[in-house]
């Protein structure tokens, strides 16, 4: 079977913790949960028909890779590297907020090693992908955000 001239992305579908952060927080999977794109995993896994398919384990609750990477808080606490959830729970346990090195540590690991992943993939086969999707889901009722 021919696969479809198609790239999937899944941005916000994990629901994994950093490391880096485990100890550093207050919310559980329930808040996380709430923070993702629910089943978008499962509903666009479509990876045996289009030639690839995007996706990151690690919560956008944690790192947004939809976010412009100078988007932090506390201008946006639902940046890149949020503060807040999007439905406004604090994230952080007190005085236990990422600070610039840590959070430099998240951009790296996560944050830029998926785009340029993501860059390398699409400059190697861009005569290929025809079509690029970029997959979310939302909450029945949407945050005040």
């Amino acid at each position: 079977m021919q696969k479809l001239p198609v790239l999937i992305t899944i941005p916000h579908g994990g629901m994994s913790i950093p490391n880096e952060l485990t100890d550093k927080i207050i919310i559980g999977k329930k808040e996380i949960f709430e923070d993702i794109d629910p089943f978008t995993q499962e509903i666009y896994n479509l990876k045996d028909k289009v030639i690839t398919l995007f996706k990151t384990d690690i919560a956008r609750t944690f790192v947004d890779l939809s976010r412009a990477p100078d988007d932090l808080p506390p201008e946006n606490p639902d940046g890149i590297i949020k503060s807040h959830t999007c439905f406004g729970k604090k994230i952080y346990k007190e005085n236990e907020q990422p600070d610039s090195s840590l959070i430099n540590q998240l951009l790296d690991k996560y944050y830029h090693s998926y785009h340029k992943h993501l860059r390398n993939y699409i400059e190697k086969n861009k005569k290929e992908i025809q079509l690029c999707l970029d997959c979310h889901t939302m909450a029945e009722t949407g945050p005040a955000i």
